[in-house]
């Protein structure tokens, strides 16, 4: 039998690769690119049925050397027969002869790049081993690989991928290297890096986790119609810029044109203009060390993409890298990236054309773009799926527009993003060419790119130029810097279209993000920036009242005054410096403070330097109060609050006003005036003042932008309201149509939508009426009153009214003539109203599912939905966590988020969510930490650091710290609040519920098990809030223990129920009382708890009855079933189902094993990773092992005493290794149960350690 083994054995391993290869195609299945049959399938077959003899006819002694080449053979014949040991079952003698066979003589295990190689019979060999063991063979290089890696295989499994190496004397160079490379991928996944050395002198290395329904990008792609091709391109974009990106610029003509080494000169000088003069480098912090650094290998099969469009970059073999401000460009290793710079694959001395141009994000997007493209369209093989020459053209303009969308929110202006397109198109361009001269496109496709690529290049040249004009930005229809220059924005939140900008950051420095509020909120409303960044608006009656003795200064006024009004901001500030130095030139001590506010302001609308226009403005103050000029005065203090304001500095901001409100009233400027009144404010003085009526118009209209600032929106509506009927009053029509639009989005805001939607509505009709009188295509002031009118029908959840406004407003957008409003930013603003059209649908899909749909269907439906949404993901969030969703569900779900997506709206209340609903206090402080304090308006400012409070005070439990922290908190932040502390102790003011729970549990006295059920189900119908259903519990519990706080507190010796009567009501209503204890994680452990003091009530009432007892424990055994897919995990409701059987196992059994069993119980609560879970499950459990005292009964006191100390002693190791379990506000059970288990068994306190011990303790017990 030995001579049989050894002849078949001989033959196969003498294939090569190529047979090898042709056989693993051909016989099974095995690689996605086509392979020529090189072997002969006679033979193969010949050969297996060789094999099968052989087993059939083999000795159960055979040798460790026959088994070894059985083993071998069992492999490369692919015996897929279980029966059949595999690698990992044999002995290591078998092991030790396989890896002798496999290994060749000539062993290397240089990285000597010059050298080229195969993959090995040794790799082969692990790899049909893993694929033995269940894993999936992805991927093989088989021959002529040239990297310093050498040769590997791909598998996977469900959760990872691994990629497998021969070892090589500095593989850990390599190993390091890729740690770098991979940090590309690591701002929204962090790869685990597992090295595992396993015989035969091959490397393991896992590169990717958590991939488990994961497809790559190409097979996406090719499944992908025209909407999933657009999501999935967002999420590429998405995927690249998620970490911080850094603008670079190109000081190196001839090193950047090394970047494009298959264009033609003449091509890349036609299109090098249209590039611009920056790139954009991927930039990320590994081992505290910024890097920049490229993938180098970019092809669909080197992304992964999950269900939801998330992708991870994988393969960092060629990735190339270099330090943050150096110019050291290294190599992981792979030799794939040397083709950036060459027009072939290089290996030798690559090192002198690298340049950090190569680097760049949109050389990067070109080359993977090419390869999609170019993937579907290769010319062997038989294809699934054909990708067609007609679909090249709308597939690229979709990458770019994905581009162009996902960078526009991150401050990138409408010009530069035009450039950063033209670069990849380029690198689209030269990259097809290289799989053209390697003969990779199917006939005539090729063509056909080229020509589209080259039609789109010219396109984006002629945008760029042929600028378009600038200070066209309508107000209320883009934040508009009114300098009349190009630093104009759309800045359209939530679903950004574009930011336009002459230069979002400098060069070097990373990209910064600024992201408005949610979008049902804010821009393209009437003053996008909303009424608290309005500024003061120019008092021309205060100006022309004006006298200027000097006539060459006055004309130079009028000169600044001229550029002003043009919206020449820079050419007016210089002008009233001009006449302020004239004045100064001429010794004159008159109008400096008159010149010194209109320079200011002009230089502020010019720059918006906040820093530089307050300290200008305080100068203007004390030349205004030096020269008793008490109308530019207040115009200075108005302008100056307003810059308080926007500086966020509100504590000053609301000095200013008290200042602003007094010297209206007292006519004299107060360092210190007393608050001001809004009540007061609110009249119309008849009396002749120094001020007119404008300039109180003007106060008002400050004060109330501030009280929307902080938060107090109805005193800010009834300012508004007033100067509305002021205005309509004096028949100042526009002033009141101003008023009236804010008055209206305040009445939204408030919730008042039926009253809001008539405001807008007249506005509507009036700037109708007005038009009609013009009627010069002008319809920007409509549209803005439509998309208002939209905004709030939203709000108001009426979702079809809102449609109607928003295609009104597109209506009477497409009538605005290009003079008025250019093409481009025309297209944007329609843009945005479709997009809020297909929000209202989205919005109108959720509110159906959450009426209509069962509660079991509710939550897989909205993520399902929230899956299949391209741009619109953000709506769903809340609605999910707001629905009845398990709390590992709620994890999972959160864990798929990313912070950086959301406004600080929303992650503040996805936080809320996340730990109040679920206590996931690490995730909520997440979301927290993602949010930009100090832009915050004061109301949300407070919101944020109270949140903060509650998360800092779960993880400290310490009272003191939190003051501390909460004192810190407002020194930090320039605001004053209370700190949560008197959240803390327990406060119950609801008078209505205090009266229901009176009223059930006297009314449950007497009644029968039905009436007492129907009773019990009418009070949870009325939805009791979480503080009555607590209560509700509590209650119960006492009266089960014949009284205690809570009972004899409320009811203060009323009649109510008895230990018997409420144990039993307890038990025959358990299933339908637990409906109703679902909300949070509280509820959860509120219902256990009261489960479980019913069942120990009714166990201790029928000791004797061994029936009952039994019945009890079927009933308690289904408890913790009825949460397991909600709160309780496996572990959880093992632990559950112990404790519950642990309330009549000792009294059914066998006494002597409950030490056995309590102590089993306790590791497990210790072994949890939750800090809830061992919260709730060890006061649960104490609860039951202090009801029980048979447990210590006098015929095992002596091993009872000795088993205490030492459980009480786990317990205190417990307690040192984990403090922080129970909160302040909560028991440490684990100290009640030390201090009753040392009780018992009789311990003198001062031996107890300090951490139970009373006197040590002055906060818990």
């Amino acid at each position: 039998m030995g001579s049989e083994i050894d002849d078949l054995f001989n033959e196969i391993i003498k294939w090569d690769v190529s047979t090898i290869e042709s056989i693993w195609y051909h016989e099974h299945d095995i690689g996605s690119s086509y392979v020529a049959m090189t072997h002969d399938q006679g033979d193969y077959k010949k050969k297996k049925t060789q094999y099968d003899k052989i087993l059939k006819s083999m000795e159960s002694n055979s040798n460790f050397v026959d088994e070894a080449k059985l083993i071998i053979l069992k492999y490369f014949l692919f015996d897929e027969n279980k029966k059949r040991d595999s690698m990992e079952e044999q002995s290591e003698k078998v092991i030790s002869q396989v890896n002798e066979l496999l290994m060749p003589d000539d062993v290397s295990n240089s990285s000597d790049e010059s050298k080229v190689r195969e993959i090995s019979k040794m790799q082969l060999f692990a790899a049909l081993d893993m694929r033995d063991n269940g894993y999936e063979i992805v991927k093989v290089t088989w021959k002529n690989v040239t990297s310093a890696w050498g040769p590997k295989v791909i598998f996977k499994d469900a959760n990872h991928y691994y990629h497998l190496f021969e070892k090589q004397a500095d593989f850990g160079a390599l190993v390091e290297r890729y740690k770098i490379a991979a940090g590309l991928g690591s701002a929204q996944y962090i790869p685990k890096y597992y090295l595992e050395e396993i015989p035969g002198g091959l490397f393991v290395r896992m590169i990717t986790q958590e991939t488990s329904n994961c497809k790559t990008l190409d097979f996406r792609f090719r499944k992908a119609e025209e909407e999933g091709r657009k999501a999935l391109f967002t999420g590429v974009m998405e995927a690249y810029f998620r970490g911080d990106v850094t603008i670079e610029e190109i000081t190196e003509e001839e090193k950047f044109g090394h970047t494009f080494p298959r264009l033609e000169d003449g091509d890349l000088e036609t299109i090098r203009s249209s590039m611009g003069t920056r790139i954009l480098l991927s930039t990320v912090e590994v081992k505290r060390k910024q890097h920049h650094i490229v993938h180098g290998d970019e092809w669909g099969g080197n992304f992964l993409v999950k269900k939801n469009n998330d992708i991870y970059f994988i393969d960092f073999e060629d990735a190339l890298y270099c330090q943050k401000g150096t110019d050291k460009i290294e190599k992981v290793g792979g030799d794939l990236s040397s083709r950036i710079f060459y027009k072939t694959k290089e290996s030798k001395d690559v090192e002198k054309r690298f340049s950090l141009y190569g680097l760049g994000i949109c050389g990067s997007l070109g080359r993977l773009l090419a390869a999609l493209i170019q993937y579907e369209c290769r010319p062997t093989g038989t294809l699934e799926y054909h990708f067609m020459d007609a679909e090249i053209k709308p597939t690229i303009t979709c990458f770019l527009d994905s581009f162009s969308k996902v960078s526009g929110r991150y401050g990138l202006g409408i010009e530069e993003i035009l450039m950063y397109r033209n670069q990849i198109l380029a690198y689209a361009w030269d990259w097809s060419i290289y799989w053209n001269e390697k003969n990779m496109w199917r006939s005539g496709t090729f063509d056909i790119f080229e020509k589209i690529i080259k039609e789109l290049l010219e396109e984006g040249d002629s945008i760029l130029t042929h600028p378009r004009s600038a200070g066209t930005a309508r107000d209320g229809d883009v934040n508009q810097n009114q300098s009349g220059n190009d630093n104009i924005q759309i800045s359209i939140s939530g679903d950004a279209v574009i930011a336009i900008g002459p230069g979002a950051t400098a060069a070097g420095r990373d990209i910064s993000v600024s992201i408005q509020d949610e979008p049902t909120r804010s821009s393209l409303r009437e003053g996008s920036t909303g009424p608290g960044g309005e500024m003061p608006s120019d008092n021309t009656e205060a100006r022309e009242e004006k006298t200027i003795e000097d006539r060459n200064v006055e004309r130079a006024d009028n000169d600044a005054w001229d550029w002003y009004v043009k919206g020449d901001m820079g050419a007016a500030e210089e002008g009233w410096r001009d006449a302020l130095q004239m004045l100064n030139d001429s010794k004159s001590i008159e109008d400096r403070g008159y010149f010194t506010y209109w320079m200011t302001r002009a230089s502020y609308l010019n720059n918006q330097d906040v820093p530089s226009a307050l300290k200008s403005m305080l100068q203007c103050i004390e030349l205004c109060k030096a020269e008793e000029d008490d109308k530019y005065l207040m115009e200075a203090l108005l302008f100056l609050a307003y810059l308080r304001r926007t500086a966020k500095d509100i504590g000053q901001a609301r000095h200013i006003i008290d200042q602003i409100v007094s010297l209206y009233h007292k006519e004299e400027l107060e360092e210190n005036p007393g608050p001001f009144d809004v009540e007061q404010l609110l009249e119309w003085s008849l009396v002749e003042r120094k001020y007119s009526i404008s300039v109180l118009s003007q106060i008002k209209r400050q004060v109330a932008n501030f009280l929307w600032v902080v938060g107090e929106l109805p005193a800010a509506a009834s300012l508004y309201g007033n100067l509305m009927r002021f205005h309509t009053g004096l028949e100042r029509d526009d002033d009141a149509d101003n008023a009236r639009v804010i008055l209206g989005r305040l009445k939204s805001y408030l919730g008042e939508y039926e009253e809001s939607d008539a405001l807008q509505n007249q506005c509507l009709g009036y700037r109708r009426r007005e038009y009609a009188k013009v009627n010069d295509g002008d319809t920007g002031e409509i549209t803005k009153a439509l998309r208002n009118l939209g905004q709030n029908a939203m709000a108001w959840k009426k979702y079809a009214k809102a449609k109607q406004y928003f295609t009104d407003c597109i209506v009477e957008l497409r009538k605005v003539p290009s003079e008025i409003i250019p093409e481009y930013d025309l297209k944007g603003f329609i843009s945005f109203n479709q997009s809020l059209m297909e929000r209202c649908d989205l919005l109108a899909e959720i509110r159906r599912i959450q009426i209509h749909e069962r509660d079991e269907n509710r939550v897989n439906l909205l993520i399902e939905a929230m899956e299949g949404s391209d741009s619109h993901k953000h709506l769903y969030v809340v609605p999910i966590l707001s629905d009845k969703m398990d709390r590992r569900k709620a994890l999972d779900f959160s864990k798929s988020l990313d912070e950086k997506d959301y406004t600080a709206k929303l992650n503040l209340k996805i936080a809320k969510l996340l730990y109040n609903k679920f206590l996931h206090a690490d995730e909520a402080k997440r979301f927290l930490n993602s949010i930009t304090i100090n832009e915050l308006d004061q109301k949300l400012k407070i919101e944020v650091l109270l949140m903060y409070e509650t998360v800092f005070f779960f993880e400290s439990h310490d009272k003191d710290e939190l003051i501390r922290y909460h004192s810190t908190l407002q020194q930090e932040y320039s605001v004053e609040y209370p700190n949560i502390l008197i959240e803390i102790d327990y406060k119950w003011d609801d008078e209505l519920e205090q009266q229901s729970l009176l009223s059930l549990f006297t009314d449950l006295v007497g009644l029968n098990i039905d009436e007492q059920r129907h009773l019990i189900h009418d009070f949870f119908e009325s939805e009791p809030s979480r503080t009555a259903r607590h209560l509700f519990v509590r209650i119960v519990v006492d009266c089960m223990k014949g009284g205690g706080d809570y009972r004899d507190k409320l009811f203060r010796g009323s009649e109510i129920l008895s230990s018997s009567d409420s144990t039993t009501l307890c038990l025959n209503n358990l299933i339908s009382i637990s409906r109703y204890y679902t909300d949070s994680y509280n509820d959860v452990h509120d219902f256990l708890y009261l489960a479980g003091f019913s069942g120990i009530s009714y166990a201790d009432e029928n000791r004797a009855n061994r029936g009952k007892l039994e019945r009890l424990q079927y009933r308690l055994s289904k408890i913790g079933n009825l949460y397991q897919t909600r709160w309780l995990g496996d572990a959880e409701l093992e632990i559950c189902n112990d404790i519950f059987s642990f309330i009549t196992e000792g009294l059914l059994g066998n006494q002597r094993k409950k030490f056995d069993a309590w102590n089993s119980i306790l590791q497990k609560i210790m072994d949890l990773s939750d800090m809830n879970s061992k919260r709730y499950l060890s006061s649960l459990l104490h609860s039951v092992m202090v009801w029980d005292e048979r447990l210590y009964s006098k015929q095992f006191l002596l091993k009872s005493t000795v088993r205490m100390k030492e459980l009480a002693e786990i317990l205190v190791q417990w307690i040192h290794s984990e403090p922080n379990v129970f909160s302040l506000s909560t028991e440490d059970y684990r100290k009640r149960s030390a201090r009753w288990l040392l009780e018992k068994a009789n311990v003198p306190e001062h031996e107890w350690d300090f951490s139970i011990r009373t006197d040590f303790d002055d906060n818990l017990d």
